[in-house]
């Protein structure tokens, strides 16, 4: 499975992607149907969605990133807060240029929902719902539809 690095924040972010893979410094092309942005649980990391990549690449692109100090990215520690890893995660698509996406949680009990989180990440606007979303999903104006 294709992984790459971005440098966040003078943080090495390793993710792993559908398509083909590219030459270092240059983001994959994530071009093919809808864009899945997979985030994991604290104490976990971006291998935990390896079946969900191969799985959704058939028809869609997907991005699957380890958070600061979970697996291969750089960082002894995690994110101190809610906020910073919201803040984070929009960050990361900025720096890959990411369009639209459905941010995709781990879904445990004891994790905060992503799609909170990247709304409390955008400033520009709340999580609200969209004309016709999926149900059971929300959009982030800033960077599309999510769980």
């Amino acid at each position: 499975m294709p992984a790459k690095y971005v440098t966040v924040d003078g943080t090495a972010v390793h993710y792993l992607h559908s398509g083909p893979t590219t030459l270092p410094d240059v983001p994959p092309a994530l071009d093919r149907g809808r864009l899945f942005v997979l985030v994991h649980a604290a104490g976990s990391n971006a291998g935990m969605w390896r079946r969900q990549v191969e799985a959704a690449a058939v028809d869609d692109s997907v991005v699957a990133l380890d958070l600061p100090g979970h697996g291969r990215s750089s960082g002894v520690e995690g994110l101190p807060t809610l906020d910073a890893c919201a803040e984070f995660v929009v960050r990361f698509a900025a720096a890959l240029r990411l369009r639209r996406f459905v941010l995709v949680p781990s879904g445990t009990r004891t994790s905060p929902s992503s799609a909170t989180l990247c709304a409390a990440g955008c400033p520009s606007s709340s999580a609200r719902r969209r004309s016709r979303p999926p149900p059971g999903w929300t959009s982030c104006a800033r960077h599309g539809p999510s769980r």
